[in-house]
C-alpha cells in the first residue's frame, strides 16, 4: 500500500491529460491516484484510462454534480475515496508538476516525520504550458501566524494544489473548513493543520498552476455571488478571531481585527465598480456588526462613497474622451475624402 494519495476532483477535461503525465512522470511512484468525476459533461474517462498501465488509479464516477452547489463537499467525497493512505495531496485537473516531486516529498518526510502539512513553491503557466511568472515563495518553515498576516497583507499566493495533508490530522481537526462558495475554505484549512509544527516548504521542485479561458472563475458582476463572497469572508474573518482568541489558533489576537478589517476594505475596493450604494452600506454594516458588535463609523461610509463615486467620474471621463476622440477621427477622415 502507498502511503501519498493523489485526489484530483475532476470535471474539465481539456488539461487532464497534461495532469496525469506530469504525476506519471514522476520518478518516485509510491503513490495512488483518486479521481472524483463531478458529473461533468466532459469524456474523463477517455483521458483517464490510457494512464491505468503507468499509475496506480482508482476511477469514480459521481451520480450529481456537487462542486457547483458545495465544492468543499466535493472535495471531501473524493477524500473519502482514500483507502489507507496517510498524505494526501488535492490536486486539480488542469495543472502539472515537476517530475521530482514526489521523490522530494518522501525524502523530506524522513527528515521531518512529525510535519503535518507540506507545501511546493508555485509558476503559473498559461494554456501552451509557458511560464508566466513564479509566484511568492515560501521560507522552509512558516508557522500560521505568518501564513494568515500575509495572505491578509496580499503578499502571498497560496492555491490548494499546493499542499500535502497527514490525512489522521486532517480528520482529527475536522475536515476542510467550508464557508460558501469554498471562499476562505482553504487558507482556513490550511492555518489550522499547520497550528502544530507550520508549514514545511519543499524546494529543488515546484507546481504548475494553470491560467487559461477554461478557469472556473467567480462572476464578480453578479450580485448573489458578490454578496455570498463577502458574506463568507465575515465569516473567515469571526473564525480566525474567535479561534485566535480562544486561544485555539497560535494567532496573537491584538490587531487582528484590524488586519482582518484591512483585507476586506481591500476586496470592497477591488470590487468596488461591481458593488451598488446599497450593497456597499449593507456589506460594511455586516463586517461591523458580526467582528466589531457595532455599526461602522460614519467617516469609513462616506469614504468608500467617495472612493466609488470616484471611480464613476473617471470612467465617464475617460468615456467622453474617448468618444471625442472617436468623433474627430471620422470628422477628419471624412474631410480627406
Amino acid at each position: 500500500m502507498s502511503r501519498l494519495a493523489f485526489v484530483i476532483p475532476a470535471y474539465k477535461s481539456v488539461f487532464l491529460e497534461k495532469t496525469l503525465s506530469s504525476i506519471a512522470c514522476q520518478t518516485c511512484k509510491d503513490f495512488t491516484v483518486y479521481i472524483g468525476n463531478d458529473f461533468s459533461p466532459y469524456d474523463i474517462r477517455s483521458k483517464v484510462d490510457p494512464y491505468r498501465d503507468r499509475i496506480d488509479i482508482r476511477y469514480h464516477e459521481f451520480e450529481n454534480n456537487l462542486g457547483g452547489r458545495d465544492l468543499v463537499a466535493h472535495w471531501e467525497r473524493c477524500i473519502d475515496m482514500v483507502r489507507d493512505e496517510e498524505w494526501i495531496w488535492m490536486f486539480s485537473d488542469d495543472d502539472m508538476m515537476d517530475p521530482g516531486c514526489v521523490e522530494r516529498f518522501y525524502s523530506v518526510l524522513a527528515q521531518n516525520p512529525s510535519c503535518d502539512l507540506f507545501h511546493f513553491n508555485v509558476s503559473q503557466i498559461d494554456e501552451n504550458d509557458n511560464v508566466i511568472k513564479d509566484l511568492s515563495s515560501f521560507p522552509y518553515l512558516m508557522t500560521c501566524e505568518e501564513y494568515l498576516n500575509r495572505r491578509l497583507r496580499g503578499n502571498l499566493y497560496s492555491f490548494v494544489v499546493e499542499y500535502i495533508f497527514r490525512r489522521s490530522h486532517f480528520m482529527e481537526m475536522g475536515r476542510f473548513e467550508n464557508f460558501d462558495l469554498a471562499w476562505g475554505s482553504d487558507d482556513a484549512t490550511w492555518i489550522k493543520l499547520s497550528n502544530r509544527y507550520g508549514i514545511l516548504n519543499i524546494d529543488s521542485a515546484r507546481v504548475y498552476w494553470r491560467e487559461s479561458q477554461f478557469n472556473i472563475s467567480p462572476n464578480y458582476s453578479n450580485p448573489e455571488i458578490l454578496n455570498r463572497k463577502f458574506a463568507s469572508q465575515v465569516e473567515f474573518a469571526k473564525w480566525i478571531y474567535s479561534n485566535s482568541e480562544r486561544g485555539k489558533l497560535r494567532i496573537e489576537s491584538n490587531n487582528l481585527k484590524s488586519k482582518l478589517a484591512y483585507q476586506y476594505y481591500k476586496t470592497i475596493k477591488d470590487r468596488i465598480e461591481f458593488i451598488s450604494f446599497r450593497t456597499l452600506k449593507r456589506i460594511l454594516s455586516l463586517f461591523y456588526r458580526e467582528i466589531y458588535q457595532g455599526n461602522p463609523p460614519t467617516p469609513k461610509f462616506m469614504f468608500f462613497y467617495l472612493f466609488k463615486v470616484t471611480r464613476i467620474m473617471k470612467r465617464t471621463l475617460k468615456n467622453i474622451v474617448f468618444w471625442d476622440f472617436f468623433k474627430s477621427r471620422i470628422t477628419d477622415k471624412k474631410h480627406f475624402q
